[in-house]
């Protein structure tokens, strides 16, 4: 706590850097509010709790307050740090109230080094930590939706493009050490820390997005492999535990997590993977 009030100060006057350890000092501050956040506004859309809305409604407000004096550049500087998918979350709340400052502020939260390229047809990933992206991609796809951004649209689209068809290993997953490879490497990048559970959870996420815009054999295709692949043999359902990383290399093994001895970003998103198997059965 006593980290949070000191980092959002120094923010809220400018004073930003990102150390070895993160974002003023702290690890991922943003990635973990995403997760809170995001927590709260589906309590209010599937559990119809109307007390998450009070709460989430006062963190966006803040956040508005908190970086609405910030310039574009302290911004920028401020998103090199692993930030989760807080643009979505803002975006939603624009869905849920249609006040006009929650889609400024979910555009504020655009990683424009990344997602810019992206919008232009341009794969610029080699070397990005791949899930500090992949959440942020699909808050851009959710502008598309809300406001029918058509540069957003084709960064969405051509993301899930280079990703799944250029990227991928054939489990569906992606990624080597948390990171994307340069493309042709494959062989190269066949580690004990392959294709990280919570990149396949987030990819999932967003071709749901597209196959509901546009229900392509593709993206049902892709769901189908990526979660018969990769998202039901990340769990052992004995434990229960989950996989941090699906390891590709030859020979090797699976890590699953323990409960009173590890929990990793992947166990709180596997807490969510497995409910997914029944949803697109139909098509």
């Amino acid at each position: 706590v006593t980290d949070a009030r000191r980092i959002f100060k120094e923010i809220a006057q400018g004073n930003i850097y990102i150390d070895k350890v993160g974002l003023n000092g702290v690890h991922a501050p943003w990635y973990m509010l995403h997760k809170m956040s995001a927590g709260l506004r589906d309590a209010y859309l599937y559990g119809q709790n109307d007390e998450a809305l009070v709460v989430l409604t006062g963190f966006s407000d803040w956040a508005y307050q908190l970086t609405n004096p910030l310039s574009s550049a302290d911004m920028q500087k401020m998103l090199d740090d692993e930030h989760g998918g807080v643009n979505e979350v803002f975006a939603d709340m624009y869905a849920i109230t249609r006040q006009k400052k929650y889609l400024t502020l979910s555009r504020r939260f655009n990683h424009a080094s990344v997602l810019e390229p992206l919008t232009r047809g341009v794969d610029d990933l080699n070397g990005l930590h791949a899930n500090t992206q992949i959440p942020t991609v699909l808050g851009l796809y959710c502008q598309y939706e809300l406001t029918g951004d058509a540069r957003a649209r084709r960064g969405g689209e051509f993301f899930w493009q280079t990703v799944t068809q250029n990227r991928s290993y054939v489990i569906g997953g992606n990624s080597d050490k948390e990171h994307f490879y340069p493309q042709g490497k494959m062989g190269e990048n066949l580690s004990a820390a392959t294709a990280e559970t919570c990149n396949s959870y987030n990819m999932v996420k967003l071709t749901d997005r597209l196959f509901a815009n546009t229900p392509r054999e593709e993206f049902a295709a892709y769901n189908e492999r990526v979660l018969w692949n990769d998202i039901l043999a990340s769990i052992d359902a004995t434990t229960p535990g989950m996989t941090y990383y699906m390891s590709l290399k030859p020979g090797h093994f699976k890590t699953f997590s323990k409960p009173d001895e590890s929990f990793w970003c992947c166990v709180g998103t596997g807490m969510e993977n497995h409910v997914k198997y029944g949803e697109s059965i139909y098509f």
